[in-house]
């Protein structure tokens, strides 16, 4: 009976956060695929998961060496998304807030909870 009433909160829970999703994104990786005329695979960019609802947060942190006389600022990405949405290492997420569209890369592994997953997130330069 407990868990009954555990699991029917985190139900709720679930529910609740995601009326926080206001943004959405879409996965993508770097696939292997085989051109079956020449026989080479080529590596080409493939959506896994388009338009997933998500919420992007930004927070700061400073970061000093002992030598340095002033901190240097470092941004932290994170994004909230439903904890079933699996989200290869290596990935590229576009991000769309309010119209503008973000590439990030998945920088570590997810944080899966069972109402939601955290991915830290970096701006993305290439495909590793």
């Amino acid at each position: 009976m407990l868990q009954n009433a555990i699991n029917a909160a985190r139900v709720k829970a679930k529910k609740a956060l995601a009326l926080l999703y206001e943004d959405t994104c879409t996965i993508y990786a770097n696939m292997p695929v085989l051109d079956e005329a020449t026989g080479i695979t080529e590596y080409l960019e493939t959506a896994l998961h388009e338009n997933v609802p998500c919420r992007i947060s930004f927070g700061s942190a400073a970061s000093a060496a002992a030598d340095e006389l002033a901190p240097e600022i470092q941004q932290q990405i994170t994004l909230f998304l439903a904890p079933g949405v699996d989200v290869p290492a290596g990935c590229k997420i576009s991000v769309t807030r309010e119209g503008k569209t973000v590439d990030y890369s998945r920088s570590g592994e997810p944080s899966v909870y069972k109402t939601h997953q955290e991915i830290k997130l970096e701006l993305f330069e290439r495909y590793a």
